[in-house]
């Protein structure tokens, strides 16, 4: 899989139309329409929503989230029944930076666009209740309080060197009973010296401590998100993961990783489920 990639610098670009030296040129070119960026958005939400939207533009699942603002706690996500796909940002105690680590949460292989003129829901899950940023432009009809489940698992991996170019570690799985999980290891860099990645390895819930590894097959999706800088010598975040649909039968969250050539500073296992269904009363 091709690692998708999140620079996290800012780029400006201007437009240098209306300079002095151009004014001549500018006279003679008929009016133009200014492009503006559509509006940031934001909505208000307790820790479990149910919010009813619809979009203005055919527009593609949410592809996740620049920041988790610290208001809300360790992690912030979404989740769209109607085409059972999400994202999750969690809290990544090993970013020296601050970020947080970005990965989906798929309950099926389709991808299909959310379209104009039909209401969809997106379920809304924080740590605490807080504003958060919606993922595209959305009109949002109706926010609801609700409850439905959603676990979550932080567990640091105690390498073997100060900086390791391997990591191995296991915690206990308190996911194995939710709809879908997604499992992941998060490698970070507080400045990598390397201009090229080359990242190997796996993360999943196994029913054997690490030593033993043996991943189910039954995972839906794979994934490598990496979150970086622009150059050598910039931080990196590669996070490596899987996701399953249904509820996977194990012990242990176990993650092996290795990172070629250049050895990583931190390793996090993380680990987000959902059951999308509203609690019974």
């Amino acid at each position: 899989m091709r690692p998708a990639t999140v620079c996290a610098a800012l780029v400006v670009v201007l437009n240098l139309l209306g300079a002095p030296g151009n004014a001549l040129a500018a006279a003679h070119q008929p009016p133009r329409t200014a492009v503006r960026p559509y509006p940031l958005q934001t909505l208000q939400v307790p820790r479990r929503a149910d919010v009813v939207f619809t979009v203005p533009p055919r527009t593609p699942p949410a592809p996740g989230f620049p920041a988790l603002p610290k208001a809300l706690g360790d992690y912030f996500a979404l989740y769209f029944p109607a085409i059972a796909q999400g994202w999750v940002n969690m809290r990544d105690p090993g970013s020296a930076y601050g970020w947080s680590s970005q990965f989906p949460l798929i309950g099926s292989k389709r991808f299909p666009d959310l379209v104009p003129h039909r209401r969809y829901r997106m379920l809304v899950a924080v740590q605490r209740p807080g504003r958060i940023q919606l993922p595209f432009p959305m009109h949002v009809l109706r926010v609801r309080r609700t409850a439905f489940r959603v676990g979550a698992v932080t567990h640091p991996i105690r390498l073997p060197a100060p900086a390791s170019p391997v990591a191995i570690g296991a915690a206990p799985d308190t996911l194995h009973d939710f709809a879908v999980e997604s499992t992941g290891i998060v490698l970070d860099w507080a400045a990598d010296p390397s201009l090229t990645e080359s990242v190997q390895g796996d993360a999943c819930p196994a029913a054997l401590v690490v030593g033993a590894l043996a991943c189910p097959k039954r995972n839906l999706s794979t994934y490598v998100i990496t979150q970086t800088g622009f150059g050598r010598g910039t931080p990196l975040q590669v996070t490596i993961g899987e996701g399953f649909d249904r509820p996977v039968d194990a012990a242990y969250l176990s993650s092996y990783a290795a990172n070629l050539p250049t050895p990583f500073d931190r390793a996090t296992i993380l680990a987000f489920a959902i059951t999308p269904r509203p609690r019974s009363k």
